[in-house]
């Protein structure tokens, strides 16, 4: 058993089909909890004790009707963000991965723990990756984001001028703070899509 590798430009490719099929999916925030009820039809069920016995958030169903999400992490607003790009990552298993569910056994939560214990490890990482990847991209578009920071640009101005230095993490960080609140996603999340797509590298080498 083995996942085939796809290029970011190809899990991009998977996320704008997406979104041309779903316009919901173009709002921001993305609300992915009506995206997963309402356009993919799919039923969410909290689960007690999900992540201390599975050590995940939420996971698809193998029959790809269903997404079991955490309790105490469904019904905790303070989660809201983290939850987001929850069901955003399970989104990203049902469009890249979905032959792959098909084939697992597994009809409870037990049977979920076995089957993933049976993964390699270089599997089970590719996966996730591209499921991560997927989210990402899905919950803060890079034409959008690209727009955000544009209105940003007296910020990035007063920076530039204040230091010769390369960009830093405290500046990314800064930066990631904002575009998080603008998307609903976490700090962390907006940090890792600012620098994957390199936007101060190019912005600080003009």
């Amino acid at each position: 058993m083995k996942v085939h590798y796809l290029a970011p430009e190809i899990i991009q490719k998977k996320v704008d089909e997406f979104c041309d099929l779903y316009p919901r999916a173009n709002t921001i925030p993305v609300d992915v909890e009506k995206l997963i009820e309402i356009d993919l039809k799919l039923q969410i069920i909290p689960i007690a004790s999900l992540k201390p016995k599975c050590d995940t958030d939420a996971l698809l169903s193998n029959d790809l009707r269903s997404v079991l999400v955490d309790l105490e992490q469904f019904v905790n607003e303070k989660n809201l963000n983290r939850l987001r790009f929850t069901f955003a990552h399970e989104i990203g298993h049902l469009i890249l991965h979905s032959d792959l569910f098909k084939l697992f056994k597994f009809s409870s939560v037990d049977d979920w723990i076995s089957t993933f214990n049976n993964f390699e490890d270089k599997l089970y990482k590719d996966i996730e990756f591209q499921a991560n990847e997927f989210a990402g991209r899905l919950l803060i578009p890079p034409n959008k984001l690209i727009e955000v920071v544009n209105q940003m640009q007296d910020k990035i101005e007063m920076w530039k001028n204040s230091t010769s230095l390369p960009v830093s993490n405290n500046f990314i960080e800064y930066i990631a703070r904002t575009i998080s609140q603008v998307f609903g996603v976490s700090q962390k999340v907006a940090q890792i899509r600012i620098e994957k797509e390199k936007i101060f590298k190019e912005l600080f080498d003009n």
